[in-house]
């Protein structure tokens, strides 16, 4: 049986039933060795209640003094392993498959990478799980599986692949710091900064062993920002132009073509130059879109920049966190 020990952390809201059917999952767990820490935003102990009722001593349940509304409360999951040799995230509404555990733990060991991206199910939160292997995945027109450099990896974050939050694994061992720590930023912001901030090998292990949950409509993703819908999007639009555009400033010219439009991902060509056409980013190669097409993006990008905000936090972070060497 492995010895390593696994932290997951679990940032909830209200919403108890979820909870329970998410830690069963982790009971259900093929390696038990792992420890279960609950960080509970929730105005009530519903949540408290569960993680009692379970009884089992491996979860550990907290309420968060202040609240710190679903954006704060996911982000500080993704601080760095201290005294567990292995981490990862599980949202209240999401899943693992029983093998999830042990088989991302082989993979680091297996690939040599501290980091591994793990491709989930997507299913509704009424999932049959008998139906789970019909679901589509995450990954799919997204990445290959493969070992990716660091800053190969960082390149998908021009095409807005970000890196979804049930889907990460890492080391003890790993560099990678995934703690955004700026509230400005909200929930999918953070997944898009969580590609930028990677500075380790990253392997994409393409078998699903997750499940997570599409539920856009009853997700408390987005409370406490303090701003409607579409000045969220225009935030979040601005500020994938921002990241976009710094990403793209680290690489060397003569990389540009073989890592944005190499075979390194599985995103179609033309989405590629989609995505940098709407932030003013050259596609480097002559073949592609047309002219107005083009034309039309850059101005989309540039009303976003117009009318879009950008929060202070999100500003100093790609200031002092973000900008790298080229490789």
């Amino acid at each position: 049986m492995n010895a390593a020990l696994t932290e997951v952390r679990v940032p909830t809201y209200a919403r108890p039933a979820l909870l329970e059917r998410a830690l069963r999952s982790l009971q259900a767990q093929s390696d038990p060795n792992w420890r279960c820490r609950v960080f509970d935003d929730s105005p009530d102990d519903a949540s408290l209640q569960v993680c009692r009722r379970l009884s089992d001593a491996r979860i550990l349940h907290s309420f968060n003094q202040p609240r710190r509304f679903a954006a704060g409360n996911i982000d500080q999951c993704f601080a760095q392993v201290d005294d567990a040799d292995f981490a990862f995230v599980l949202e209240d509404d999401n899943l693992v498959l029983p093998t999830f555990i042990e088989e991302n733990i082989a993979a680091v060991r297996a690939h040599g990478a501290p980091i591994v991206l793990r491709n989930q199910h997507v299913a509704t939160a009424d999932l049959d799980i008998e139906s789970v292997e019909k679901l589509p995945t995450i990954l799919e027109g997204r990445f290959h599986e493969r070992v990716y450099a660091p800053q190969e990896f960082r390149v998908s974050a021009l095409f807005s692949l970000g890196v979804s939050n049930g889907g990460l694994f890492w080391s003890r061992e790993a560099e990678t710091d995934f703690e955004v720590r700026a509230p400005g930023c909200d929930a999918v912001l953070q997944e898009h900064l969580r590609a930028a901030l990677v500075r380790d090998d990253v392997f994409v292990a393409r078998t699903p062993l997750a499940i997570w949950t599409d539920n856009a409509g009853d997700t408390q993703r987005h409370s406490g920002g303090g701003s409607g819908f579409w000045k969220r999007e225009l935030r979040l639009k601005k500020a994938q132009i921002a990241l976009r555009r710094l990403i793209a400033s680290e690489l060397r010219r003569d990389d540009r073509y073989d890592l944005v439009a190499s075979t390194l991902f599985n995103v179609d060509l033309i989405e590629r130059q989609r995505d940098l056409a709407k932030s003013l980013l050259p596609w480097p190669a002559k073949a592609g879109l047309s002219l107005g097409e083009r034309a039309n993006l850059a101005a989309r990008g540039l009303a976003i920049l117009l009318l879009g905000d950008t929060p202070e936090d999100f500003s100093q972070l790609i200031r002092t966190r973000l900008p790298m060497e080229p490789a």
